[in-house]
Parts: C-alpha cells; sequence; structure tokens
C-alpha cells in the first residue's frame, strides 16, 4: 500500500513537472511569437517610412517639374509677343515708307 501511494506521487510528480515543462515551453513560444510580431511591425513602420519619404520626393519632384514647365511656357509666351512686336514695327516701318513714297 505505501509502495502504491509513493507511485502515485512520484507519477504525479512527474505529470506536473511535464505540466510545468509545456507551460514554459508555450510561454517561449509566446514570447518569440511577441517579438516576431513587433519586428515586423517594426518593419511595417521602416516601409510606411520609406514610402512617406518616396511620395515627399515624387511631389516635389513634380512640382519642379511644373514650375519648369510653366517657366518655359512664359518664355515661348514672352518669345511669340516679342516677334508679334517685332512684326508690328516691320508693317509699320514699310506702311510709313509707303506713305512716304505717295
Amino acid at each position: 500500500r505505501e509502495e502504491e501511494e509513493r507511485r502515485r506521487i512520484e507519477e504525479e510528480k512527474r505529470r506536473e513537472a511535464a505540466r510545468q515543462a509545456e507551460l514554459k515551453r508555450i510561454e517561449e513560444e509566446k514570447k518569440r511569437e511577441a517579438e516576431r510580431i513587433a519586428l515586423l511591425k517594426k518593419q511595417e513602420e521602416q516601409r510606411k517610412a520609406e514610402l512617406a519619404k518616396i511620395a515627399e520626393r515624387n511631389r516635389l519632384e513634380a512640382l519642379r517639374i511644373a514650375e519648369e514647365r510653366r517657366k518655359a511656357e512664359e518664355a515661348r509666351i514672352a518669345e511669340l509677343k516679342r516677334r508679334e512686336e517685332e512684326e508690328r514695327l516691320r508693317q509699320e516701318k514699310l506702311r510709313k515708307e509707303e506713305e512716304e513714297r505717295i
């Protein structure tokens, strides 16, 4: 009878030790998973920050290009006005020369 009690107690101790080992394993697994999730979140934040930088660079580049186009258009319009004025003056000179001949 004492032997049976001793075996029962030993078996309970083994089961408890196994249960504790399993709990420890689960806790370690949870810890590793939490670390993995934290790393993934950090990587996601870094990715978002990099995308934000790229978006800002693209925005600034688009503004630069738009400004270049605006200046080119202004220069083109100024050149057209200059030519128109040149042509107007030429026509006026021709008209005066024609009037003087008459």
